[in-house]
C-alpha cells in the first residue's frame, strides 16, 4: 500500500513513521522547508529558544516509548522537583498553585468563603448536558475558583477563554468523573478504586514528571525525519487532491490512501466532501524570549513559571522560567524567560508590530519579575503564531463526529492532529499513530472481504 501523509508536523511524522514500521509505502508532504510544525527549537548566541512547546509529559506512553526507539534517551533531560512549583500572579505577588488539600486551605489565592464553598462539591448534582469550562467549575466549585485558578490554567494550556470552551471537549476527564460519581471528588475515588482492581497482580509502571532534550524538542521531529529519509517532500504544498474509484491523486501522483494532518485552517485544497463542517477556531499567540542577569531579578524563579488571571488586567498570559527548568538554556549567570502574549483574551496582538509586542513583553516582565529599573534584556527574540492553538469550543464534539463521518464514507482517508485527540505534543503524536493503524486495519479488512467474496464466487 502506498500512503500520502499531508503535513510534516508531529502528527504527520508519527503517522509516516508508524506506516513505515508497518511495512507500508509512505510519502510525507509539507509546504514548509522544515519538519516539526510548531515544534521549533533555535540555538542563538548561546541561548536555546523553544518557539512552540517547551516540555513533554512522561505520562504520554506512546511518545515516550518512541523516544527510546529513535535513540534519543541519551539527550533526555528530566526537570527537577522545583518544576512542580507553579505560580499564579495575584496583586503583585507570585502565589504557589495549591497541589493538595492542605495547600488549598492555606493558599491566599482564595478567600475563606471560597474555601468553604469547595466543601459543597461532593453534594452538588451532576449535569448530563455539555457546558462551558467556566460554567462547570462555577457550578461545582464556585466563581472565585474560576477567576483565580481555572482562568489562568485555561490561558496557559489553550490560550483560551474558559467561558467559550466546552468542558466535554477541552477537559473530558473531569466531565467523565462527574458522570461516574455524580461529583468530581466521588468520581475520582471510584476511578481510583477501579484502577487498583484492574492493576491487581500487574506491574504497570506509571511514568510521571516532565522532560525535554539538550537541543530542544526539535530533536524529536528531526529524529523522525531521519527515520523517514527519502520519504519526505518538503517545500511541497498540496494543491490538488482528486479521488478516483480505487485511488487518490495528490498533485497528480497516485496513492492508495491518505492521512491528512495539516491544521484545519489549511484544508483549502481538499474537496468539499472531505472538509468536515465546523472546524475549530485557532487563537494567535506571540512568544517572546528575554534574558536578564540573575542578580537583577528580584522575584523568585524556583519553578516552572507563572500564569496570570484575566482579572489582573496584564497584557501577557504568563511567563516560563526556562533556565530554572533545564540546563543549557542560557549562559551562566542569566535568567531566560519565555513570555506568552495573545490568546482569546488578547487577539489585539495580531494588529501590533513585532517591536511593540517585544516592548510590551519587556515592560510586563520588568514589573512582574521585579527587574531592576535600568536593566535592559541581555537578549531578546519574538515569534508570532497567527494560528497557534485550536479552541475546543461547543461545536468541537460535532466537528470530531464529522471527521468520523468522512472517514466512514472514505475508508482510505484518515485525519490526525491536535484538533482531534488533544492539543499536547503527546496527544498529537498518538493521533498520528492511531490514524496510521486505523487506516492499515481498514485496508486489511477490505482486502480480506474481497478475498472472501472471490472465494465464494
Amino acid at each position: 500500500m502506498k500512503v500520502a501523509v499531508l503535513g510534516a508536523g508531529i502528527a504527520g511524522l508519527a503517522a509516516g513513521w508508524t506506516l513505515q514500521r508497518l511495512g507500508q509505502g509512505v510519502t510525507v508532504f509539507d509546504p514548509s522547508d522544515r519538519v516539526g510544525g510548531k515544534i521549533q527549537s533555535l540555538r542563538v548566541d548561546g541561548y536555546l529558544l523553544e518557539l512552540g512547546p517547551h516540555s513533554l509529559q512522561a505520562s504520554h506512553t506512546a511518545l515516550y516509548e518512541a523516544i527510546g526507539d529513535l535513540g534519543l534517551k541519551s539527550t533526555l533531560l528530566e526537570a527537577g522537583p522545583e518544576a512542580q512549583n507553579r505560580f499564579v500572579y495575584q496583586r503583585g505577588n507570585l502565589e504557589p498553585i495549591p497541589l493538595g488539600p492542605a495547600a488549598l486551605i492555606r493558599t491566599p489565592l482564595l478567600s475563606g468563603r471560597a474555601k468553604w464553598r469547595l466543601l459543597k462539591e461532593p453534594f452538588i448534582a451532576g449535569r448530563a448536558e455539555d457546558e462551558s469550562v467556566a460554567d462547570f467549575f462555577t457550578r461545582r466549585l464556585g466563581p472565585e475558583v474560576v477567576t483565580r485558578l481555572v482562568d489562568p490554567f485555561i490561558s496557559g494550556v489553550y490560550a483560551g477563554d474558559p467561558g467559550q470552551l466546552s468542558i466535554a471537549a477541552a477537559l473530558p476527564r473531569l466531565k467523565e468523573l462527574e458522570r461516574l460519581g455524580g461529583s468530581i471528588v466521588r468520581g475520582a475515588l471510584i476511578s481510583r478504586r477501579q484502577a487498583r482492581k484492574e492493576q491487581t497482580g500487574k506491574r504497570v509502571p506509571r511514568r510521571r514528571g516532565m522532560y525535554a532534550f539538550r537541543d530542544g524538542l526539535q530533536e524529536i521531529p528531526d529524529a523522525l525525519a531521519g527515520a523517514l529519509e527519502g520519504l519526505l517532500r518538503l517545500g511541497a504544498p498540496v494543491d490538488d487532491v482528486v479521488q478516483s474509484h480505487d485511488a487518490w491523486r495528490i498533485n497528480g501522483e497516485r496513492f492508495d490512501a491518505v492521512i491528512a494532518t495539516s491544521p484545519a485552517h489549511a484544508w483549502t485544497a481538499l474537496p468539499g466532501n472531505l472538509r468536515p463542517a465546523s472546524p475549530p477556531v485557532y487563537t494567535p499567540v506571540a512568544v517572546a524570549h528575554l534574558s536578564y542577569p540573575q542578580t537583577d531579578v528580584g522575584s523568585r524563579t524556583d519553578g516552572f513559571g507563572l500564569l496570570i488571571p484575566a482579572v489582573e488586567q496584564r497584557r501577557i498570559l504568563g511567563i516560563l522560567f526556562d533556565s530554572s527548568l533545564f540546563p543549557y538554556r542560557a549562559p551562566d549567570g542569566e535568567h531566560l524567560f519565555t513570555v506568552f502574549l495573545g490568546g482569546e483574551r488578547n487577539r489585539w496582538i495580531s494588529r501590533e508590530s513585532r517591536a511593540d509586542l517585544l516592548r510590551i513583553a519587556c515592560e510586563e516582565v520588568g514589573d512582574i519579575m521585579q527587574i531592576k529599573t535600568a536593566t535592559a534584556p541581555l537578549f531578546s527574540h519574538l515569534h508570532l503564531w497567527a494560528a497557534a492553538i485550536p479552541q475546543y469550543g461547543f461545536g468541537h464534539g460535532a466537528f470530531v463526529r464529522n471527521l468520523d463521518r468522512v472517514e466512514r464514507a472514505h475508508p482510505t482517508w484518515a485525519f490526525a492532529g491536535n484538533y482531534r485527540q488533544g492539543i499536547s505534543v503527546g496527544q498529537s503524536f498518538e493521533s498520528g499513530v492511531d490514524a496510521a493503524r486505523r487506516l492499515v486495519h481498514r485496508l486489511k479488512e477490505d482486502v480480506q472481504h474481497h478475498q472472501e467474496v472471490s472465494h465464494a464466487e
